[in-house]
């Protein structure tokens, strides 16, 4: 793999202020016209196959933002902002010492103290594989929050254009592009294009096509590096990034094993609340270029970054269906894997299937072929409603996931029975912490699994040494969310009623119309 690892240096490139015009579609006139190289030094030429030309430029941004409210400024994520609740009861009725990670060898926790402990001298990343409860993203950055308000921040970490895959997005951005894009992702049998480390992959031959990233609030200033996950058929593309007031010009390039992807680094002045990418697909032939995520993080050493790596609709065969996940995989460097899968795998037919155990095993080994010194969390999906019919397999698939982690030497997160075991989502449903399918939650409920799997983190941390807590269901079933609710001083419950409809997947978030379509020379998609 050949890996294109470029800072910028106003040394070394001279900053031309010129105005420009930004197209309401958001295209760029030709980078080449606007910004002067200067003839680096032979021995950055040996270590940039790839040249970044950076230049500062006063534009209007709106001309590619996404029309929506301003950015606000940046406050990390907790609780509080989506429901208010009384954390001393919640800690009574979920002590430290029952919210934990379960582990046949207590070896493994005091490795996971380790990994945490070394975030001030080491940039620690983590990445969350999952369905649609992961993929919404609440939950997500809730946990990502919590931890790096702990261990430092490290970075937002794996993103992706969602709205070429014509999905929705992650709860904190959203996505739009221009061009003629083909996509698949893990919720296909057989993918039409080889898959990457996020279960997506976005395919284009146009001539110029761009997609843009805005986020809802401003990103912390520590949020300095880009990193495209891309491969190119042949010859090079040029790909524009305009980020706050700087664009950043570059060259994708076939790697040295073509049938491998690529990787673009970019250490960039900020990142406040948009990334804009332009290529200029110059090539007679159409040149394939495929797009499999963008990578943000700090360029220091040190903090904490937290992935998701959600695909609404994917179940345990996602992972081994992702042809380039031990290459993308080892770009990320996990310390930490969370598996947080099976509600697609059990829900339809109400029966863990006799295949399921070979095929989470299968898992496993492929992530540790790509990364050997992984801890793997294994975490398996709470009780869930199908056509009013009780999931009663998730107390199976429970179960089977904690003997499997036990005999393969991963971490275990009970969240069957934290969230409160057989029944419990009428009562989640009930307290406004369910959605009516009964099969996933509000963002109240996803804001509470994200703050509780960050404390299982923490406790597991503090308590690595201590003796773990019974292994027997019975003796630990009255410590849980559905209890503490019926005791608690949340609002007394809503009336609700079970229906037999329910879907297959989180309601699409509302499209966001683009910023001036009559001009657009392309078709503009957001989600």
């Amino acid at each position: 793999m050949n890996v294109n690892n470029i800072s910028v240096n106003n040394k070394i490139f001279s900053v031309i202020f010129s105005s420009f015009l930004l197209t309401a579609c958001g295209t760029s006139l030709n980078s080449a016209h606007l910004v002067k190289e200067i003839t680096p030094s032979a021995e950055l030429k040996e270590i940039m196959p790839a040249v970044v030309i950076e230049k500062e430029v006063q534009v209007n941004t709106t001309s590619y933002r996404i029309q929506k409210q301003a950015a606000k400024s940046y406050v990390r994520s907790d609780v509080p902002q989506y429901m208010n609740i009384d954390q001393a009861s919640l800690q009574e009725a979920i002590p430290n010492n029952v919210n934990v990670f379960e582990s046949k060898s207590p070896q493994l926790l005091k490795q996971l103290k380790d990994v945490f402990m070394s975030t001030k001298s080491s940039q620690v990343s983590i990445v969350h594989f999952g369905d649609s409860h992961v993929q919404l993203g609440v939950s997500q950055q809730i946990t990502r929050d919590y931890l790096q308000g702990i261990f430092g921040d490290g970075g937002r970490g794996l993103i992706f254009p969602y709205s070429i895959a014509k999905t929705y997005s992650q709860n904190d951005y959203v996505s739009r592009y221009t061009g003629n894009w083909q996509y698949a992702s893990s919720i296909q049998e057989y993918p039409k294009i080889p898959l990457g480390v996020g279960g997506f992959v976005a395919k284009t031959e146009d001539l110029q096509s761009s997609f843009t990233i805005s986020f809802n609030s401003e990103l912390p200033k520590k949020n300095n590096r880009i990193q495209l996950l891309y491969r190119v058929q042949s010859g090079k593309v040029p790909v524009t990034f305009y980020v706050d007031n700087y664009q950043y010009s570059a060259v994708l390039i076939p790697s040295a094993n073509n049938s491998v992807p690529n990787l673009l680094t970019i250490d960039v002045k900020d990142i406040r609340d948009t990334i804009h990418v332009v290529f200029e697909n110059v090539q007679v032939d159409k040149n394939l270029i495929e797009i499999y995520g963008v990578n943000i993080q700090s360029s220091d050493n040190n903090g904490l970054v937290y992935h998701n790596a959600g695909v609404g609709g994917a179940n345990y065969g996602a992972i081994p269906a992702q042809s380039y996940f031990e290459t993308q995989l080892g770009i990320l460097k996990p310390s930490v894997v969370v598996l947080d899968y099976g509600t697609n795998d059990i829900l339809y037919k109400n029966q863990v299937a006799s295949t399921l155990e070979a095929t989470i095993i299968n898992t496993i080994a492929k992530i540790r072929t790509a990364q050997p010194n992984a801890l793997i969390v294994m975490m398996p999906p709470q009780d869930m409603f199908f056509k009013g019919r009780d999931i009663t397999s998730a107390n199976d698939l429970a179960q089977l996931l904690r003997r499997i982690a036990f005999q393969n030497n991963c971490l275990f997160y009970d969240w069957y029975r934290i969230s409160g075991g057989r029944g419990a989502m009428k009562t989640w449903v009930s307290y406004g912490l369910g959605r009516a399918d009964h099969i996933h939650l509000t963002e109240k409920g996803y804001a509470l699994k994200g703050y509780l799997l960050a404390k299982a983190f923490e406790n597991s941390v503090n308590d690595f040494n201590t003796t773990p807590p019974s292994f027997e269901f019975k003796d630990r079933d009255a410590y849980s969310v559905s209890n503490w609710l019926k005791v608690s001083s949340m609002p007394p419950p809503i009336t609700t009623t079970t229906t037999s409809k329910v879907s297959k997947q989180v309601a699409p978030i509302k499209k966001i119309p683009s910023s001036n379509p009559k001009k657009s020379q392309a078709t503009i998609k957001t989600n």
